[in-house]
């Protein structure tokens, strides 16, 4: 009989150790099957909102862009798209499965164990918690938006930099360069020191915290099982709860198998907690990256295509290009400055030089047939079409420019040129370049259309890169 018990008692232990093992590896293959199903929503989120942010860049206004600092942009842009992926990564993967888990630990002390007072003393620690964890965080968002502040001028600082390498070079202002970005870096460093403080404070607090709840839950545990130890005692038994006479009903209290669970229980639950912290603190910075990433996205261009936009039809022969009284300045210029009653006409085959002095506003005309800004005051017409009835996108295709200044991207020779028509052919190609006098130097190059002109065209002196943009006007 001996030998039949033992062996049914094996084979339940067995069975017993089976389930666990398999609800483990169930439970491990839930979180990375949960991963993988998160990991496709958020590249599939991570690339419409980046399109979207991009997009909506291209869409400002030029005078946005003249006053935008790049990096600025740029690390708003990074973090902002960032702060998305973490908080549906925190609020839905970690912190509703963590509370869900201490709702579910302390219904277990209640009524699972038939031990109210350690529900609530791990209720009251998890409550005294949370509350001080959220509070320290908030105190410590002060010193976070002092570091993304200090990183994003650390960031500018670079980036002004490293664009104006040539400059740099020409004015001998390297050290200069250097120490800046010296001090920016140092300035970031310091202020990341009182981030660091202020969290190995929080930390501590935490450990304490959650010391103090295992000490007081396992002295409560302790209790628990000496009061039902003396209850079987003085009822004649050895305090086993398979006996009648010692039943929970009859002796309520615990036993030391619930000593290990409680210890188990409450290290369960504030394992998740030991990062609310930091999970806090990430939530809290995504909100306030997010409230810059919605600060850019709510910028409004003053410049837009109105409802039912007209193509700019095939020029004709005899097109006609009307300043007519014309008026506008920028929002930064006084009253009496900018463009005042403009009114001129340029014919087809024509040419219209427009002469003045430094600030006159030259390039604010050009800028004004681009429709890169509205005119404030009458009228610009192309053949008898007022600009602002055009599509923006229509007009520009329409029109060729060779800028003061060349801009080119850092690619080949060839991509900068299809620039102007990213459908032309090869012979469209060697067309312009003769042109624009540009095929013998395109000839003398090892790579010929296929050579790199470095970041900005900066490989290219000055008077390569202008019959470049010439060709690229004239495609």
């Amino acid at each position: 009989l001996c030998a039949a018990q033992h062996r049914a008692e094996y084979r339940r232990c067995a069975t017993l150790a089976a389930y666990f093992g398999a609800s483990q590896w169930a439970g491990k293959a839930a979180k990375e099957m949960q991963g993988l199903v998160y990991l496709r929503v958020a590249q599939a989120a991570f690339v419409q909102l980046s399109t979207r942010v991009f997009t909506h860049l291209h869409g400002l206004t030029m005078e946005w862009h003249l006053k935008k600092k790049v990096g600025d942009v740029l690390r708003s842009m990074d973090r902002g798209i960032s702060a998305c992926d973490t908080l549906m990564k925190y609020l839905f993967l970690w912190l509703a499965p963590a509370l869900f888990e201490a709702i579910v630990i302390v219904i277990i002390f209640c009524y699972h164990f038939h031990y109210p007072p350690l529900a609530i003393v791990v209720y009251f620690f998890v409550y005294v918690y949370v509350t001080f964890t959220m509070l320290v965080t908030t105190w410590r968002r002060k010193f976070r938006k002092a570091v993304a502040k200090s990183d994003n001028d650390w960031h500018n600082v670079t980036m002004d930099s490293i664009l104006n390498f040539e400059t740099v070079k020409l004015f001998g202002a390297e050290q200069y360069e250097i120490e800046r970005f010296e001090n920016s870096v140092k300035d970031y460093q310091t202020k990341s020191v009182s981030v660091q403080s202020s969290l190995s404070f929080l930390n501590i607090s935490q450990q304490f915290m959650l010391q103090a709840c295992l000490a007081i839950s396992l002295a409560l545990t302790a209790y628990g099982i000496k009061r039902r130890n003396d209850c079987c005692e003085d009822l004649g038994c050895d305090g086993g709860e398979s006996m009648d006479c010692c039943s929970s009903s009859k002796c309520p209290g615990m036993n030391l198998g619930d000593f290990i669970a409680v210890y188990s229980y409450v290290l369960q639950l504030f394992t998740p907690l030991n990062f609310l912290g930091s999970v806090y603190n990430a939530i809290v910075m995504a909100f306030i990256d997010l409230e810059s990433l919605t600060q850019l996205l709510q910028e409004e261009s003053e410049v837009t295509d109105v409802k039912d936009a007209m193509l700019l039809p095939p020029v004709p022969s005899n097109v006609v290009v009307k300043f007519d009284c014309v008026s506008f300045r920028y929002p930064t210029q006084p009253p009496e400055n900018g463009l005042h009653d403009i009114s001129f006409v340029m014919k087809k085959g024509t040419t219209t030089a427009i002469v003045g002095s430094t600030g006159s506003g030259k390039t604010t005309i050009s800028r004004l047939l681009f429709r890169l800004y509205d005119v404030t005051g009458g009228a610009l017409s192309i053949h008898g079409l007022d600009v602002r009835m055009l599509s923006q996108k229509s007009l520009r295709r329409s029109l060729g420019v060779v800028p003061q200044v060349t801009s080119l991207f850092n690619d080949t020779l060839r991509n900068n040129v299809l620039y102007g028509n990213r459908s032309a052919t090869q012979e469209d190609l060697d067309r312009v370049a003769k042109e624009a006098q540009l095929d013998t130097f395109i000839g003398s190059l090892y790579q010929g259309w296929d050579t790199l002109v470095g970041d900005r065209g900066l490989k290219l002196s000055g008077g390569e890169r202008q019959p470049l943009a010439i060709a690229r006007g004239l495609l």
